[in-house]
């Protein structure tokens, strides 16, 4: 089970390109009324960002290769691996199908920075990932036996 918390790293990196971005455009030779409305809307850009990761959610992998997400308002999705888009150290970031949502929002994306879990559990994360993932999504397709004519 995957208790996914709010990660400092990532928390201090958006506010620090949300604060870049105020600074830049502070600087910009623009009209004073078009820096006010672009630095309103950076700041509604942040808070609605930190608000969004608020959420709480739970990820928990089955022995099947079943995935269950379970949200802060305890709704629980299921869902598949669908590719594994970056797998390292300090960041792991996956994709998951998710078959009963829409088709525009089947794939949900979760990045996962180390600290947003504790060590023994990303590093368990990864060894999993590495062991029962890695290969399963790098096998080639089952092909369906062709008749010669």
């Amino acid at each position: 089970m995957l208790n996914l918390k709010r990660s400092r790293l990532t928390t201090a990196a958006v506010i620090g390109l949300h604060l870049f971005a105020i600074a830049a455009i502070i600087a910009a030779g623009i009209a004073l009324w078009i820096k006010l409305v672009t630095a309103l809307l950076i700041i509604a850009s942040l808070l609605y960002n930190q608000r969004a990761n608020r959420t709480k959610q739970t990820l928990v992998w089955h022995k099947d290769d079943r995935w269950h997400i379970t949200h802060g308002n305890d709704t629980v999705q299921h869902a598949n691996l669908s590719r594994i888009d970056f797998f390292s150290r300090w960041l792991v970031i996956i994709t998951l199908n998710c078959p009963a949502r829409s088709r525009l929002q089947k794939l949900q994306k979760f990045v996962i920075p180390a600290d947003s879990l504790d060590a023994n559990t990303f590093r368990l994360l990864r060894v999993r990932l590495r062991i029962e993932a890695i290969p399963m999504l790098q096998a080639p397709p089952e092909r369906p036996l062709q008749r010669r004519r």
